[in-house]
């Protein structure tokens, strides 16, 4: 718990609502530090603790991990003699599985790990590894740690080589029983704008200026639409449907999304 106590806090923002525990606010720091996106979690520590944004560093060497720098690109761990040869510490960026007791305890499911489009930033005002000698307020100015073109996080491609299609939606995968319980969550605790079933964005580029999309797949298994999947800011499904089936389209097991969220794995 004191480690939990000592991460940076955030907060989604005001459309969530405001009911959230120190443990949940540290968990959201967690798991957009590992994904590299910075501006996400800046904005959100911002949110939790406003004096952040007059700093001239971006702090964020609290962050425990088990890679000690050797010097150069060189990184050792406790866990095994292979040393990583990275710029940065190894696997940053790369996602991270954030569980309960409950999750870990259950089988695994023959899913791909990850589906976050991470962005790199430059480090050069961003420390992960130590903290800032001295991280003065830069008085009548606010810090960019990343370059004014760049956005919260990429445009998903379409396509890649291999036909894969990318996607910045949360998949959500739970059993038939508990998708209309998923459904009811979302109508309760967020407090802004949803959009259920095909959206078009109509040129809006930034998060906080679209609804939340939710798109149901479950209900959609035989539909080949693309478009619905890349536009969307939630995918629900379940186990079942997920399975290969003759009369299904299949083409969910051909896109990377942003997140998956198994909820209840069988």
């Amino acid at each position: 718990m004191s480690q939990q106590q000592a991460l940076p806090l955030s907060y989604p923002g005001p459309r969530t609502g405001e009911k959230f525990f120190d443990h949940q606010k540290a968990g959201l720091s967690k798991m957009l530090f590992m994904e590299n996106d910075y501006r996400s979690l800046y904005e959100a520590m911002v949110r939790h603790d406003p004096s952040l944004k007059d700093l001239q560093y971006l702090d964020l060497s609290s962050f425990p991990h088990s890679w000690r720098h050797e010097g150069g690109d060189e990184w050792s761990q406790d866990f095994s003699d292979t040393l990583g040869h990275e710029e940065i510490r190894p696997l940053q960026g790369k996602g991270m599985i954030l569980a309960d007791e409950w999750a870990k305890n259950q089988g695994g499911d023959p899913l791909e790990p990850t589906y976050r489009l991470p962005k790199e930033y430059k480090l050069s005002e961003i420390y992960i590894d130590e903290p800032p000698a001295q991280n003065q307020p830069r008085p009548g100015c606010i810090p960019r740690f990343w370059s004014n073109a760049d956005e919260m996080q990429n445009e998903p491609s379409s396509t890649s080589s291999a036909d894969i299609v990318r996607s910045s939606a949360t998949l959500i995968i739970c059993p038939k029983t508990v998708l209309e319980v998923w459904k009811s969550l979302i109508k309760t605790h967020w407090k802004g704008q949803k959009a259920w079933g095909e959206y078009e964005d109509g040129g809006q580029d930034r998060p906080e200026n679209r609804p939340l999309v939710i798109y149901n797949h479950y209900d959609n298994q035989t539909s080949c639409n693309v478009h619905p999947y890349i536009s969307s800011s939630i995918v629900l499904t379940s186990y079942e449907a997920l399975r290969p089936g003759a009369r299904k389209s299949n083409i969910v097991n051909n896109i990377h999304f942003y997140r998956v969220i198994l909820d209840e794995g069988q």
